[in-house]
């Protein structure tokens, strides 16, 4: 038996893994964000919620529909104006979760 001296979970020399971990980094904040979406609203919510969702526009994949989505729902100037409706955002940023793990799957070579 050959014994890899590699670490499990970490790739092959040479493969394009950068835009594998940034989407992995990226799908994690998303579902932070519906996390604190659906949690009872505590102190600083409004304001955890923007960093959140500022955290997950630097890491977007190119193509990332979230900047439309959160347009939607009054994103202007780093945060969320009035009226934001919790539930919707919660619903369209899973939407983007589901997207990109039913691409990631059409798209691995397993």
């Amino acid at each position: 038996a050959v014994v890899s001296t590699q670490s499990t979970g970490s790739p092959p020399p040479g493969s394009s893994c950068g835009e594998t971990k940034r989407e992995d980094v990226f799908l994690r904040q998303l579902r932070d964000i519906v996390g604190h979406l659906l949690m009872p609203q505590k102190q600083n919510y409004e304001e955890e919620l923007c960093v959140m969702v500022q955290n997950a526009l630097k890491e977007q994949p190119e193509g990332s529909t979230l900047p439309r989505v959160i347009e939607r729902e009054s994103w202007k100037n780093e945060k969320f104006s009035s009226g934001l409706d919790h539930l919707r955002l919660a619903k369209s940023v899973s939407d983007i979760i589901q997207n990109i793990q039913r691409n990631k799957r059409k798209g691995s070579p397993h």
